[in-house]
């Protein structure tokens, strides 16, 4: 098994896609990011990403785009496996 890099914030949680309920990568969360800069509204950027199990809500995008969530800061990095 192959050693990976896991982020973990302040109470010692796994963060971002590394996280067991993450259903985004990082990656995904920066193509949101840019997508609403280029002025995609949440629905049209939720529609984007159908294809995920579940799929992502506009309240989830919006949430990512003012900074609620998959917003924080790495308090310090692991290494699982």
């Amino acid at each position: 098994m192959a050693r990976r890099r896991v982020a973990i914030n302040d109470f010692h949680r796994r963060m971002g896609e590394t996280h067991h309920n993450a259903k985004l990568t990082n990656a995904d969360v920066e193509q949101i990011l840019a997508l609403r800069s280029y002025g995609l509204s949440y629905g049209a950027i939720a529609r984007k990403f159908d294809d995920i199990k579940g799929g992502i809500s506009k309240s989830h995008i919006r949430d990512i785009c003012k900074g609620r969530v998959r917003d924080q800061i790495a308090a310090k990095f692991i290494w699982l496996g």
